[in-house]
């Protein structure tokens, strides 16, 4: 009698847990997705929304999407970590990782490279001859772009500059088109998103060696099963021409699954946040 009073104890508290589970499991999860402010914000809004909306229905999640004006204000999401989500690009994805444990999880398939353009009609024919000119960049933040690049027109070509900060590639290349700059410097990747009518007009004077990509990292908080149906219906949705059409507008055309130590572990030798460090502990 006591046994058979005890099966019943244990059988309906294994019921509650089960049917509490269930209802908890229909209420849908909500994070953030933090976009790194490559392209104006409304730009970036247009172009997420249907991904992220299309994600949140197969994962019975939400994604609200936070975009920022500068390197400097998504780091500091970061640092405070107020993000769950992020693309990020590649040097962001180093210094998360170390501060902030975050971890690469989607990259693109195929690496990036800087570029210094210039008008197709300006007299600028090697980087040599833009030694005292001005110099249009995003973002005094930007590590690959600016800080990197800043270090190597000064340290390896030897040239002086005046650098401008622009914001956002978009407004970069705006910027040489109007002669408000003598060059600017971008990513590979952001130029062959331009209009026709803008590359037309504009000649790649430099491009650098292979960097690793943008990255899509999440926080350590975020559970392991929501990691992996991320990935999964990522990378899933990435195949559907509807949403591979949309993609081919962001910083990931081509998603694959990222790992940290074979893909952005090298960039840890470059320390380009002694430079400047605005993302720390």
């Amino acid at each position: 009698m006591i046994l058979q009073s005890f099966l019943k104890i244990v059988i309906f508290l294994i019921f509650l847990k089960l049917t509490t589970t269930l209802a908890l499991s229909t209420e849908p999860c909500r994070y953030t997705f933090g976009i790194v402010p490559t392209f104006h914000p409304e730009k970036t809004l247009e172009v997420w929304d249907p991904i992220l909306k299309e994600l949140g229905r197969r994962l019975n999640c939400q994604f609200k999407i936070k975009t920022f004006d500068t390197f400097g204000e998504f780091m500091k999401a970061l640092n405070l970590e107020k993000i769950d989500f992020a693309l990020s690009g590649p040097y962001h994805v180093v210094l998360a990782k170390r501060t902030k444990g975050y971890m690469p999880i989607i990259r693109n398939r195929d690496p990036i490279r800087i570029i210094l353009v210039v008008r197709k009609d300006s007299k600028y024919y090697s980087i040599f001859a833009l030694d005292g000119r001005i110099i249009g960049f995003t973002d005094p933040n930007a590590y690959i772009t600016t800080i990197y690049m800043q270090k190597k027109l000064r340290e390896e070509f030897k040239i002086n500059f005046t650098p401008k900060y622009l914001k956002t590639h978009d407004n970069v290349y705006r910027h040489v088109l109007l002669k408000l700059v003598d060059a600017g410097c971008a990513v590979d990747l952001t130029f062959k998103r331009q209009p026709l009518e803008v590359r037309e007009q504009l000649h790649i004077l430099f491009q650098s060696e292979p960097f690793p990509s943008p990255a899509i990292i999440v926080h350590p908080r975020v559970p392991k099963q929501i990691k992996k149906a991320f990935v999964i219906n990522f990378l899933q949705i990435a195949k559907e021409d509807t949403y591979a059409q949309i993609l081919q507008k962001t910083q990931v055309p081509n998603p694959i699954s990222a790992n940290y130590e074979r893909d952005y572990k090298i960039l840890e030798t470059f320390a380009l946040e002694n430079s400047t460090s605005p993302l720390k502990r």
